[in-house]
């Protein structure tokens, strides 16, 4: 059972009288009545999650009607220290160069990738130079299917795309959360032709109606990428159920073969409000370099859960199911990958290690790995 506590959300309203219509006052709101200056204080309960800490939310408004006030709020706890209240950063990255499955989430956030399997494949080959190196790089590359693998249908026009042959990325926030998005970032390449076109666009309806353009008819460099980097003119907000989508249409004007479209770091970006933290999501790297007194591990922190990891590294032990009360390296990565070095380990003993990452949701833990350390380092022979 989740434990939870009351937050009293007081708006303090100068200058109301207290004679004012009863529909004026804000609805649903219990108040007070300072009898030498008119001032009401307005109180609304609000149930968090994290049961060790009380805090007051304050806000000071001034107007003749509540409706109409302007505001700015903080946080103070019972012992008076302000805390500002602000949107967390919140994003999904794809990398999209090993597979098609791994992305990276910062926030309460919720992201899939969609094509439609009747016109468009993908696997994973160097095709693209996507790092500006001239060397091509292993990546996720589509193609459209027309009878063939490989084959793509002429559009007739450098500035028309085809309606069913896309890549689509979809997000939306979780635990209640509000998400405002305001970036949306790419690599975006192709493969085997100088006459690759795409275009991109946004919808935050599931049947991608009444889509934003992002990207208008862009000409790709054969066997290179280009640089997307759009900044929202007007924020879109998602709540509840809503979803932003955004897809990539790549294209040709005249029909050909043995083409591809490749798409690298889409990242789509903004601010998360109002979620509570989940625990951070993190998996433990297989360990490598065994000695008999050290070893080498770490992990990946795919997600920090919607709130800021303070702390990471890997936890040992010869115990299962180590935690961070036994032997730990501390790495303070915040997201991605990082590196562990085991130290002080027992020769010829076996152990046990997991990666771990803290957030204010608790420490989450990787899968569980176990290793022996080597009994001893004997000297290789050499003959002559």
């Amino acid at each position: 059972m989740m434990n939870f506590r009351n937050i009293l959300f007081t708006l303090l309203v100068a200058g109301v009288c207290s004679s004012c219509n009863p529909s004026t006052e804000a609805p649903n709101k219990l108040q007070t009545v300072d009898e030498a200056t008119g001032s009401k204080t307005y109180t609304k309960e609000h149930t968090f999650s994290d049961p060790t800490k009380k805090d007051t939310f304050h806000a000071s408004l001034s107007g003749t009607k509540p409706e109409e006030v302007n505001h700015t709020a903080e946080i103070r706890n019972f012992a008076g220290t302000p805390k500002v209240i602000e949107a967390t950063p919140a994003s999904v990255t794809w990398p999209l160069i090993t597979n098609i499955t791994e992305k990276s989430l910062e926030g309460n956030l919720e992201s899939a990738i969609s094509y439609p399997a009747a016109s468009v494949a993908y696997q994973v080959n160097t095709k693209i130079d996507f790092t500006g190196d001239a060397i091509t790089d292993s990546n996720v590359i589509f193609w459209q299917l027309v009878g063939s693998a490989n084959s793509w249908t002429g559009t007739g026009s450098t500035t028309v795309y085809n309606p069913d042959v896309y890549v689509q990325l979809d997000v939306n926030p979780t635990n209640g959360g509000t998400l405002t998005v305001n970036k949306i970032d790419a690599l975006v390449g192709a493969s085997g032709t100088g006459n690759m076109y795409y275009q991109a666009f946004y919808s935050v309806n599931a049947d991608f109606s009444n889509p934003v353009s992002v990207q208008s008819a862009f000409k790709l460099p054969n066997n290179g990428s280009s640089a997307l980097s759009f900044t929202l003119p007007t924020p879109v907000v998602i709540t509840g159920s809503q979803k932003l989508y955004v897809r990539f249409y790549p294209y040709l004007a005249a029909a050909a073969t043995s083409k591809q479209f490749g798409l690298r770091n889409v990242k789509i970006s903004g601010t998360m409000e109002g979620a509570v933290a989940n625990p951070a999501t993190v998996s433990t790297t297989v360990v490598s370099s065994v000695s008999t007194t050290s070893a080498v591990s770490g992990g990946t922190i795919s997600s920090n859960g919607g709130g800021a990891v303070t702390g990471s590294g890997v936890v040992w032990s010869t115990n299962q199911n180590p935690t961070i009360d036994d032997s730990k390296t501390t790495e303070n990565a915040t997201t991605g990958s990082f590196v562990s070095s085991l130290a002080g380990l027992n020769p010829g003993t076996t152990y046990y290690a997991r990666a771990y990452a803290t957030n204010s949701a608790g420490t989450s833990y990787g899968s569980q790995v176990s290793f022996t350390t080597l009994a001893s380092i004997v000297a290789p022979t050499v003959t002559t």
